[in-house]
């Protein structure tokens, strides 16, 4: 028996929540993602002009970066106590396919 057609995603499309996209948006704009490892656990946020420059500053949860590097859209530089992380030709990807759903709408 042939399994009934569904309506799920295309194959390799990457699903992302709306403060995902966000965090890729931000990347792709000049933002920096960056987390500090402390006692306490980690503490990531976007830099505007890379981490350490100067510019401002916005703060994000650890589960979205889990999110975004558990889907490959985003590879961590480990810089112990800072990792940065940049985005990946998956994370690329996914960001313009996010944007042309927008457009759609």
């Amino acid at each position: 028996m042939n399994p009934k057609p569904t309506q799920d995603k295309p194959a390799g499309k990457v699903k992302l929540t709306k403060v995902m996209k966000s965090v890729l948006h931000l990347m792709a704009s000049g933002w920096e993602l960056g987390s500090d490892t402390t006692s306490s656990g980690s503490a990531p946020w976007l830099q505007l002009g890379g981490i350490g420059r100067g510019g401002r500053t916005v703060n994000t949860n650890w589960n979205t970066v889990a999110g975004l590097s558990n889907r490959r859209v985003i590879k961590q530089h480990y810089k112990f106590p800072t990792a940065t992380y940049s985005l990946t030709a998956k994370g690329r990807r996914a960001l313009k396919e996010s944007r042309l759903e927008e457009l759609k709408k």
